[in-house]
Order: C-alpha cells, then sequence, then structure tokens
C-alpha cells in the first residue's frame, strides 16, 4: 500500500515537472529541475537530519533504515557528516576530502579510518 502511494506521488511529481518545464526558465534553474527530476525517476532523495548533540539522531535514522547503521551511544558519536546510501551490497567510502574516495571493507579497516581522521581534526 505505501509502495502503491508512493509510485502515484512519483508519477504525479514527474508530470508537474514536466509541465513545470514547460514554462520560461534561466539555464541553471532548468538544470536544477532536470537535476531533481533525475533524483526522484532514481528513487534517491536526500534528507538532513540536524540537532544538538546527543538527542537520538543516529538512533532516528537506524530506526528509518530498519537496522542499526550508525553508532549509538549515550555521548557523542557521530561528529561528521555522514551520507547513507542504497546499495546491494554493503561497503563504506571514506571522503577525507573533497577529492579522495576511499572504498573500505572491513570494519577494522573502518575503525582505524576514523580513529586517525578524528585525531586529526582535532
Amino acid at each position: 500500500m505505501v509502495l502503491t502511494k508512493f509510485s502515484r506521488a512519483k508519477s504525479l511529481v514527474l508530470d508537474l515537472m514536466k509541465k513545470f518545464l514547460e514554462l520560461p526558465h534561466t539555464e541553471k534553474s532548468r538544470n536544477d529541475i532536470y537535476r531533481f527530476k533525475e533524483n526522484i525517476q532514481n528513487e534517491e532523495f536526500q534528507i538532513a537530519v540536524l540537532s544538538t548533540w546527543n538527542t537520538g539522531k543516529s538512533t532516528f535514522i537506524n530506526a528509518i533504515q530498519g537496522e542499526p547503521l550508525l553508532p549509538t551511544q549515550n555521548k557523542e558519536t557521530t561528529h561528521i557528516i555522514n551520507r547513507l546510501k542504497y546499495s546491494n551490497e554493503r561497503y563504506v567510502i571514506l571522503k577525507f576530502s573533497p577529492k579522495s574516495n576511499r572504498a573500505i571493507e572491513s570494519a577494522k579497516e573502518i575503525i582505524r579510518a576514523l580513529k586517525l581522521t578524528y585525531k586529526e581534526s582535532i
């Protein structure tokens, strides 16, 4: 039922965007609309969860995902930006700078890399 409602809403939004694109736009706004339309077609959404530390943001995200993807503790835990994206396979990409992507598969490597990043940021 939820997927049926989502599919109907998705079709409605895509139809509205098609009509909206028939109106005059600047090149930038037209590109933004096309990018937004592509995200809807690919079912890719960005959701920002913001709050002060230790308010349950990671717990909330884990509940939405239906599994514990982010660590949770009764203290500041995820003090960096985390981007979660669906994949058929489990993997982690750590982005230490805008130009670097490092794929990491083992939990030990992830913990070691996060500790190093945290020490470097202090």
